[in-house]
């Protein structure tokens, strides 16, 4: 007749109690627990019913041969805990003394699960506290097959959670096919230890499902949970791997992951949710080499992320963005850095041109975050092509969107728009960043700005660069500027659309057209001694100043040849002869398709076609990647400006699409080659639809059979 009177046991004889006894239970009987200490191995047995405990208990001492007190709890048992207080009753291991506990539901006798849950008749999230395996619990310790639910801790003072482990940084207490039900603020705290989470289901948590310390104290697995629905870190330091788990309903409630972890978080798991979501990325730094992958939709960018480190066979840690990625920086000093204190890559290649980096939050307000950094240990195998970075620039000390500080990165097919200060910032001795195919536009500042001090030349060629409040090109060192359209850009300084600083500009078959400053220099203005300007092949048209609206040549030398400088303001030269009529210079209407829709391709009708000189750089493609020449004349002359005149359907461009209706594609181009003796090179020159460069000695600057 057990049960019909209730029983109190205290905890240190209940395993002799319940398992060396025989109980002919009345239906609902159940077995009352006064709190205290198990300091004796032991066996808790379902044969007593349900365990009531009353108040917290405690396992641990140095009992048995292994100087560990070990309770054990057999298949089926069913412990419940009341609520008291801050709901601080909870089952305690290794507190001060060693302590181990063995729940494991497929142990001799099962299977059956072992059950941890309120005795509260109303049952909801935080009723009791929890599991805690706290600093002297030991390895031997294991929960298998076991349901933890409505536990967590509301004291929002203390740091609890349904199972808190806050073992020794060596010791791991393996959580296998356990499940964490209607928890109130953690499902599983590691603080620290070994983590072993294998086979688990953590669902309908109020708060985080697991949640991971910010020490280095924290490492181990998470895997093949068949459902996770929330991961926090704190911040940096844990070293947890996770793979094959599967985050359900991800998204209600946004998970936090520190950087390093990213990677493998995003790649190796399977997330389902409702609507687009969303994972929070700390600040921190990647020092391992990694992808991250869209799965885990959104990445919301909540610090600065520093990617630098030895790791992988390079010796560099690399950082790789899968294609249409989309990183939304939280307002703040928030971006991407590679480089600054240790050799690091970061590889944006987007085929899709999806790929965004942006700012989290509606406002389009410039200068929300700081942008992309590659400082000078950035490795040469760095990209950025096929995305966008917008709204970016916050930065006391150089303003930018993406600022290149020593380093050589190839820049392709980006759209840098609604940057604080300049689109894109160039300084530091060995910077040599190739600068192709972009869009800068919206911005405050120039679109490119390329300091003084440069060694090498740059190469910058088939930019769009529009709509910039402070100019377009800036150049304080050497570089060559080819097939660019410089449009609709103003400032209150000189050079509105090219301001040659420094150095020798090489500039040809760029179209610059309707830039405007309110001091001199409106289409292109050399600042003065020191300066070597070769302007070649290209329309100046339409530009306005207070003075020399066309070309301004304020001193150094310079050279003019096979240009249509046209109609700007105040005058087409100015501290020069007007060179009209000689040297192929002309000044004649280009004859757009549509200037005011920024369609800057010639008409048919144009005299500006087969018009070019031939010059000493090369020049392979224009703006639409169609080679140069296309001779409408039939000889081997090429077009002045940015575009090269065909007839519809007359040639075929570089663009993955069947231009002249043959039924092949991109067909025709051959290769390209440059360079002489050990820097000679010959590449393909088109390639999945992009058109090629060839550079002479790439990746091997100085040609001695060694990579940069």
């Amino acid at each position: 007749n057990y049960g019909a009177a209730e029983s109190v046991i205290e905890p240190d004889a209940f395993g002799e109690f319940s398992s060396q006894n025989t109980f002919q239970c009345v239906p609902g009987c159940r077995t009352q627990m006064m709190g205290g200490t198990v300091s004796r191995d032991a066996a808790w047995a379902p044969a007593a019913g349900p365990v009531i405990v009353q108040n917290p208990v405690f396992v641990q001492g140095t009992d048995g041969a292994d100087g560990v007190t070990t309770l054990t709890i057999e298949p089926g048992v069913v412990v419940k805990f009341n609520t008291i207080g801050y709901n601080n009753n909870a089952l305690n291991i290794g507190v001060n003394q060693p302590g181990a506990l063995v729940a494991d539901g497929d142990a001799a006798g099962g299977p059956a699960t072992i059950v941890f849950t309120t005795a509260d008749a109303a049952p909801a999230p935080g009723k009791w506290q929890g599991l805690r395996f706290e600093a002297n619990a030991k390895g031997n310790s294991l929960l298998r097959n076991v349901l933890v639910e409505y536990a967590g801790d509301q004291d929002p003072s203390y740091w609890g959670a349904a199972i808190s482990l806050r073992t020794a940084s060596s010791v791991s207490i393996p959580l296998q096919q356990v499940t964490v039900h209607q928890s109130y603020d953690k499902a599983i705290g590691a603080l620290s230890g070994v983590l072993s989470i294998v086979g688990c289901r953590i669902e309908d948590t109020v708060g985080s499902g697991i949640y991971i310390a910010s020490t280095s104290a924290v490492t181990g697995e998470v895997r093949d949970c068949p459902s996770i629905e929330r991961v926090t870190y704190v911040g940096e330091g844990a070293d947890v791997h996770w793979s094959g788990n599967t985050f359900t309903n991800y998204g209600a409630a946004e998970s936090v992951i520190e950087p390093d972890a990213f990677g493998e978080f995003s790649c190796s798991n399977t997330f389902a949710g409702g609507a687009p979501f969303r994972t929070r990325v700390l600040g921190g730094t990647v020092s391992h080499d990694q992808t991250w992958c869209t799965r885990a939709g959104t990445v919301v960018m909540n610090g600065f992320v520093d990617i630098q480190g030895s790791d992988g066979p390079d010796g560099a840690t690399t950082l790789v963005l899968e294609p249409t990625s989309k990183l939304l920086f939280s307002p703040g000093d928030t971006g991407l850095r590679a480089g600054l204190n240790g050799p690091g890559a970061l590889i944006i290649d987007d085929p899709q041109d999806a790929t965004l980096l942006g700012v989290d939050g509606t406002s389009t307000a410039v200068g929300q975050w700081i942008g992309i950094r590659f400082a000078a240990q950035a490795r040469p195998s760095s990209i950025l092509r096929g995305a966008t970075i917008q709204y970016a620039g916050r930065n006391s000390t150089i303003a930018t969107c993406v600022w290149v500080s020593g380093a050589t990165v190839r820049i392709d097919r980006m759209d840098l728009d609604h940057c604080a200060g300049n689109a894109l910032y160039v300084d530091g001795a060995s910077a040599a960043p190739r600068i192709l195919r972009s869009a800068m536009h919206d911005g405050t500042g120039r679109g490119i700005y390329v300091a003084a001090g440069l060694i090498g030349s740059l190469l910058l060629e088939s930019n769009r660069i529009y709509g910039m409040a402070g100019g377009g090109l800036y150049l304080g060192s050497s570089a060559t500027a080819i097939d660019n359209r410089v449009y609709g850009c103003s400032t209150t300084a000189v050079g509105a659309g090219i301001l040659v600083a420094a150095g020798t500009a090489h500039l040809a078959h760029n179209t610059i057209h309707g830039n405007l400053t309110t001091g001199t220099g409106g289409g292109i203005y050399s600042s003065g001694s020191g300066t070597n300007a070769i302007i070649e092949n290209n329309i100046i048209d339409q530009n306005s100043a207070a003075s020399g609206s066309g070309i301004d040549i304020a001193g150094g030398a310079w050279t003019i040849a096979g240009n249509d400088v046209f109609a700007n303001g105040s005058g087409n030269y100015l501290g020069v002869p007007d060179q009209t009529g000689s040297n192929g210079n002309v000044s004649e209407d280009p004859m757009y398709v549509d200037p005011g829709g920024n369609d800057f391709h010639l008409l048919a009708g144009s005299t500006l076609i087969d018009a070019a000189r031939a010059i000493s750089t090369s020049v392979f493609w224009d703006f639409d990647g169609q080679v140069r020449p296309y001779d409408a004349g039939g000889g081997p002359i090429a077009d002045i400006g940015a575009d090269e005149y065909a007839p519809a359907g007359a040639t075929e461009a570089c663009n993955g699409i069947d231009d002249n209706g043959d039924g092949s594609i991109d067909e025709g181009f051959g290769g390209l080659s440059c360079g002489t003796g050990v820097c000679a090179r010959t590449v393909f020159a088109c390639v999945d639809g992009m058109p090629q460069d060839c550079i002479p000695g790439e990746n091997d600057g100085d040609c001695d059979g060694i990579p940069d």
